[in-house]
């Protein structure tokens, strides 16, 4: 949140007209997902606890270890930060499926009209 001072490593986005403030931090050349809170304050609290414990691995228990794949209550969510926004490519039971959904986003650019007519066409 580059218009907020003090908000480094914290995002906001809006799932199901919901606002939230997801913490992501580059580790190895990756964007790892560390948290998020309902409020901003809550993300706040999240990013200075991980900065005072080095950056633990707090991300390991919603992580999948497949890129743009976590955990989300259970179940497996396909999401991408584009244009500075958490956009949500679906949610699933399995891994499996999530990551032929994954492929399918990458293979269309992350193209909504794209990935319609993909699946369209099966």
């Amino acid at each position: 949140m580059k218009s907020i001072p003090g908000t480094k490593y914290i995002t906001s986005a809006v799932m199901n007209g919901r606002r939230y403030f997801p913490v992501y931090k580059c580790v190895d050349g990756r964007s790892r997902f560390f948290g998020q809170g309902r409020t901003l304050i809550e993300a706040l609290m999240i990013r200075d606890w991980c900065i005072a414990n080095n950056w633990e691995k707090r991300y390991s228990k919603h992580s999948t270890g497949e890129k743009y794949i976590c955990i989300v209550n259970g179940d497996y969510r396909v999401a991408k930060h584009i244009d500075g926004v958490c956009e949500n490519f679906g949610s699933f039971k399995n891994l499996e499926e999530a990551i032929k959904e994954r492929d399918l986003c990458i293979a269309c650019n992350w193209d909504w009209d794209e990935i319609c007519e993909c699946i369209d066409e099966e």
